[in-house]
């Protein structure tokens, strides 16, 4: 876990790499705001939020992403 810690502080501490974090996430944001219906707002909101962090932890092989039934099991 420390080893962890010390990594993600180091990628923050690194603009470009910061920047292309905050990407990532606003185009998942983007892309899941095409996709709203009719629902729960905390239920979307936890589901936008969950995918655009753990596709940036994950990328493209995002076992979130793969498996839907992942993220409501998470919960």
């Amino acid at each position: 876990m420390k080893e962890s810690h010390v990594l993600m502080h180091s990628m923050f501490r690194s603009k470009p790499n910061l920047t292309a974090m905050v990407g990532k996430i606003l185009n998942v944001v983007s892309n899941e705001l095409h996709q709203t219906h009719t629902g729960e707002l905390f239920s979307w909101i936890r589901h936008t939020i969950c995918l655009a962090n753990t596709n940036v932890v994950y990328g493209p092989s995002n076992p979130f992403s793969l498996n839907s039934q992942l993220e409501q099991s998470f919960w």
